[in-house]
């Protein structure tokens, strides 16, 4: 599916296919990609569902969004965790993620300095900026955390 972005000429394109899956033995398919308006793709969006801080499988979606579905090269990404868990257990859950993005970065590449907060609401939302660099590369992922409750 496509979608015009309102008030733009990008486009929101889902399920795109595009560089290669985890394991490289076939095509990745992302969620979904924002394109301009002449079809270039701009950004990609990954989406994750987690119910604690499991470590490895938030790595593999910071590997897909720079390594594996990225042939481009494409600077911005945006990585959604959708977390499911109690108003309390959220602050906690945010801290230790973001020291956990703090040093994780692909092989190859490495994080600059320390995340960034964009937005942090305390109840349901926070947002944090990372950047990474790979030869004189530069990369950033907005990390976007969304409590989804119980």
């Amino acid at each position: 599916m496509t979608a015009q972005l309102q008030g733009t000429g990008n486009v929101c394109a889902d399920q795109q296919t595009g560089g290669t899956s985890s394991t490289g033995k076939s095509i990745g398919e992302r969620d979904f990609v924002i394109k301009d308006e002449i079809g270039q793709e701009i950004l990609i969006y990954e989406g994750l569902n987690l119910k604690s801080l499991d470590k490895n499988y938030l790595d593999k979606h910071i590997d897909k969004v720079l390594v594996y579905y990225n042939p481009q090269g494409l600077r911005y990404s945006i990585l959604v965790t959708y977390l499911e868990c109690e108003q309390d257990k959220f602050k906690n859950f945010t801290e230790k993620y973001k020291d956990h993005i703090s040093g994780y970065a692909p092989e190859s590449y490495s994080c600059i300095g320390k995340p960034e907060e964009v937005s942090f609401d305390g109840e349901f939302l926070r947002c944090m900026k990372m950047q990474y660099e790979t030869g004189e590369l530069y990369f950033t992922i907005y990390h976007i955390i969304v409590r989804m409750g119980q």
